[in-house]
């Protein structure tokens, strides 16, 4: 039997071994939970050492707020419920701890027999210190939860955004079938809009693919088809070459078939295998309220203008009518200016390009943009490397023929001195045949530097970066050279459509008003003097006829070469109603009819 100090002593053992093993707990956990990834098994983990550790028969982790409570880990079985265990807190621990400002996170310990002082004392603590360590990780799974949900209800609002989506009911359709397509993996959607006629099942409307199908195409007729007809789909599945086919009818309250919408699935990938019926389910209800949505739009348009016209009385459209002849008639007989709106730009009427006279490159730029020269200024400065190579040759061979005519000079005359002499006469024509050749090539080289020929200003972006150094080819434009004492002209692009109105004003030359649009508010007035008699393709592919427009010298400074301008070109004086009205006379003039 011990002793009572060896059984204080013991309990004192006892008591410092489940301090340690309280340490390593806590110490074990707290690093388990910076490096939990399933943050919902580390609860559950914590909940089992701590029933482990303090060898109780259950232990609760729990949310609780106000009366609610939600259960978050659990481990064992709980023995005593209720006022029972409120009546003997000996064999039930409870420690909380703030969550939120509402929450609290809870967590207890429900034992079979009493515990002692010094026992509860150390699960008391381990039970606070383990709370404290699931607090951030119970956190961190809120968060979680709530930024999956903020995602989750993004991307729902996306996908409701798309469905309805669409100024025209066209737009809407289209961006329907192209939804249904991303939302369900399929290759194509397509919709089929319901016609209840005995001659046609329905019309296609929308198609998920960026190039739409013509609904009299026969591959459109045979989709339209297919809807009611199972030997049109085996054979449309067979030509081609579709591994699944679904057909998701839209009906009103009515049961009435208002639309289809026909999935094709080409691929036959794994992602591709589920059927497309299982695919589309969890987004049915919401494609129906929008396909239907779609529909109700067509239907309003037409039959809301039908309810408005229906109501006018007949006495009302006989004022209408007559109010609109007069009026027609009124604009028939009122003459009013035609003036034509044509783009155009700012180009000098004086200018001088400078191209290259040879291939080769550029050395030196003597000038910048911007700069004024005077007549034979020096602007450019080109090497050829063919030149040079025709210089040296000429140069070698030059002197070995002067060598040749000054060793013959240097032989005694002999029986053969006239032969000698005879030889010295063809050595001499080669070498001033020569001399010339060389002389013709330097004075090429000479002509490598470029001089301006008039007096004006440079107009090359840039040129000194873009030039120093550039390999150039013969007839290649390097420089421009403007003289704005010339003054400048107004290059226009008439529509070659248009220019007939032109034609019937060439008793007199046409007048012409324009704005340059980096400074719109000033109107420039001009004389058109010069029209094209041949019509030219301009960058666009459209057919035009190049005109002139000469502009008064005082308001020379005011513009920049290139600067783009809309034009108005007086036409003469036409009637109010072929003015208003030109573009339909125009199309109506084009058609086959006239």
């Amino acid at each position: 039997m011990l002793s009572p100090d060896s059984f204080a002593s013991q309990n004192r053992d006892d008591h410092d071994e489940m301090w340690r093993d309280a340490e390593d707990l806590i110490d074990r956990m707290d690093r388990r939970s910076r490096h939990c990834d399933d943050q919902s098994q580390f609860e559950q983990e914590v909940a089992e050492a701590l029933r482990k550790f303090s060898s109780c028969s259950g232990v609760s982790i729990q949310k609780r707020c106000q009366n609610e409570s939600l259960v978050v880990a659990k481990s064992g079985i709980s023995i005593f419920q209720g006022d029972e265990l409120a009546r003997d807190p000996s064999r039930h621990l409870i420690v909380s701890q703030s969550l939120t400002e509402t929450t609290d996170l809870e967590t207890q310990l429900c034992f079979e027999k009493p515990v002692t002082t010094q026992q509860k004392r150390v699960f008391t603590e381990t039970m606070r210190a383990l709370t404290n360590i699931l607090i951030p990780v119970v956190l961190r799974r809120e968060i979680s939860v709530v930024s999956d949900a903020m995602q989750s209800l993004d991307r729902d609002h996306q996908l409701v955004e798309s469905l309805f989506a669409g100024s025209t009911v066209n737009e809407t359709y289209h961006s329907i079938a192209k939804t249904l397509a991303t939302l369900t993996h399929t290759d194509r959607v397509c919709i089929v809009r319901a016609n209840h006629r005995k001659h046609s099942i329905g019309r296609l409307v929308a198609s998920s693919v960026p190039t739409d199908i013509d609904p009299r195409a026969r591959q459109a007729q045979d989709l339209v088809r297919l809807i009611q007809d199972d030997h049109t789909r085996d054979q449309y599945i067979q030509e081609n070459a579709v591994q699944q086919i679904y057909v998701e009818p839209i009906a009103d309250h009515d049961n009435q078939v208002l639309a289809w919408v026909v999935f094709e699935q080409y691929d036959d990938t794994e992602t591709a295998i589920a059927p497309i019926a299982i695919r589309f389910a969890p987004h049915q209800d919401l494609a129906h309220r929008a396909v239907k949505n779609a529909i109700a739009r067509e239907i309003a348009g037409p039959r809301s203008a039908a309810k408005t016209l229906a109501t006018v009385t007949p006495i009302r459209w006989a004022q209408i009518l007559a109010v609109a002849a007069v009026v027609f008639l009124a604009m028939w007989l009122v003459k009013v200016p035609l003036r034509l709106s044509v783009p155009g730009r700012i180009a000098a009427a004086a200018i001088v390009t400078k191209h290259s006279p040879t291939n080769g490159f550029v050395t030196k730029v003597h000038v910048a943009d911007g700069d004024r020269v005077t007549k034979g200024m020096p602007l450019l400065q080109l090497h050829s490397p063919e030149l040079e190579l025709v210089a040296q040759r000429l140069s070698s061979e030059l002197a070995t023929t002067t060598t040749k005519i000054d060793t013959l000079k240097s032989v005694k005359r002999n029986a053969g001195d006239n032969q000698t002499s005879a030889e010295r006469m063809v050595l001499q024509t080669e070498a001033d045949g020569i001399q010339r050749q060389l002389e013709l090539v330097r004075q090429e080289q000479e002509s490598l530097v470029l001089r301006s020929t008039i007096a004006g200003i440079v107009r090359q972006w840039d040129a000194k970066e873009s030039l120093a150094g550039r390999v150039v080819v013969i007839g290649q434009p390097l420089l421009e050279i403007i003289d704005p004492a010339a003054g400048w002209n107004v290059e226009l692009d008439i529509p070659d459509d248009q220019v007939g109105y032109l034609d019937d004003q060439q008793k007199a030359k046409p007048t012409c008003s324009f704005r340059v649009l980096s400074s719109p508010t000033e109107v420039h007035e001009g004389v058109l003097n010069h029209i094209d008699q041949a019509a030219q393709l301009n960058e666009a592919g459209h057919s035009i006829v190049r005109a002139e427009v000469s502009i008064d010298t005082d308001q020379a400074n005011r513009f920049r070469r290139g600067a783009s301008v809309v034009a108005k070109v007086d036409c003469g004086q036409r009637s109010a109603a072929f003015v208003v009205f030109r573009g339909l006379v125009q199309w109506w003039r084009t058609q086959d009819w006239i």
